[in-house]
């Protein structure tokens, strides 16, 4: 049992709340299959980062990053989000799996999630020096359809 806690304690620190409630909360057997699913696509990019990396050294730069994939992470989990991927700096979310609010409310957690990410990425850059991070942008896309999952 011991072995068996803490194991589930570390995947819980690589995978969404989401799925990891989903894997733990299921009585019967899990199998990895394909199912089409309507779901809500979000995706986030930081836009001019060139311009820090031509003026931090590659340990501010890391830095900089984790701070900044850190605030947004914690933000997609607050709003119900499940982390798809990263790509460096661009982060891939989707609303609808495992779990779902309907299509209407998946879709309208996505934009406040959208929304509450700009305001967060203000507050973040107010952090750094404004030669540093005036150019830096946030850019957001939400779409929505059928996917296979």
């Amino acid at each position: 049992n011991k072995a068996l806690k803490k194991s589930s304690e570390r995947l819980s620190k690589y995978v969404s709340p989401q799925i990891y409630q989903w894997i733990f909360s299921r009585k019967d057997k899990i199998y990895i299959s394909s199912t089409r699913k309507r779901l809500t696509f979000l995706v986030v990019s930081m836009q001019n980062f060139y311009h820090v990396l031509e003026q931090l050294d590659p340990d501010s730069i890391s830095f900089f990053v984790n701070r900044y994939l850190s605030t947004m992470s914690k933000l997609i989990v607050e709003y119900g989000g499940t982390i798809d991927q990263y790509v460096g700096l661009q982060i891939r979310v989707f609303f609808g799996d495992p779990t779902s609010l309907g299509v209407k409310k998946d879709a309208l957690q996505s934009l406040m999630l959208a929304q509450a990410m700009q305001q967060a990425f203000k507050d973040f850059k107010s952090h750094w020096p404004k030669s540093l991070v005036e150019n830096l942008g946030l850019r957001a896309a939400v779409g929505s359809g059928y996917l296979d999952v």
